[in-house]
């Protein structure tokens, strides 16, 4: 079973990236998730297990980002526990999927 992904990342702006991506394809672009991994990400929860981290951390958000906003970021980052190194970066001006195109990428 399969979930298209406009059903899934229903934000504004998860819609704008995916609907331009179909736009630019000469070919029919279909996303589509298999349920499962759609349940396990809705059940994600790392914060819940970031104070066992027992390695370097880098933990990089995006300060515009509408989809997982800073907040959660900085949450994840403060539960990162530990004598170990942990970095944040945010890059201010960046959306969520500024990472896959556009200046930041």
């Amino acid at each position: 079973m399969f979930v298209g992904v406009n059903r899934v990342l229903s934000d504004a702006e998860s819609k704008s990236f995916f609907s331009k991506k179909t736009e630019r394809s000469t070919q029919r672009w279909t996303l589509k998730i298999p349920f499962l991994t759609v349940r396990e990400t809705l059940l994600y929860k790392p914060a819940l297990n970031a104070s066992q981290v027992m390695c370097p951390t880098l933990i990089v958000i995006a300060g515009q980002d509408t989809v997982n906003p800073p907040e959660q970021g900085r949450a994840l980052f403060d539960a990162v526990g530990g004598p170990k190194k942990k970095r944040l970066y945010e890059e201010s001006s960046a959306r969520h999927y500024d990472i896959y195109a556009g200046e930041h990428f």
